[in-house]
């Protein structure tokens, strides 16, 4: 095998870790969403979403991938409205 087949096969790996994380992420969404409606309140909240965010950012700080890390995550988030 060489470089390049070791190192896809190494991206195929975490693409399935990252679907399952994924889809764990969007039953958590669910149910947020299901206690939510039953208490009567807004299923977003923006204030929440800035925190997260700002959480990301932090997190990533000084990676020369956090901008790309947030875009992703931002479209994670509206996705999983």
């Amino acid at each position: 095998m060489n470089e390049l087949e070791i190192l896809r096969k190494e991206i195929d790996k975490v693409n399935t870790e990252l679907a399952l994380i994924l889809e764990y992420r969007l039953q958590l969404v669910e149910q947020v969403f299901t206690l939510k409606d039953s208490l009567e309140l807004h299923r977003y909240d923006p204030a929440r979403e800035e925190i997260m965010f700002g959480q990301i950012e932090e997190r990533f700080k000084g990676s020369p991938y956090q901008a790309k890390i947030l875009a992703m995550f931002k479209d994670i988030v509206e996705k999983s409205k």
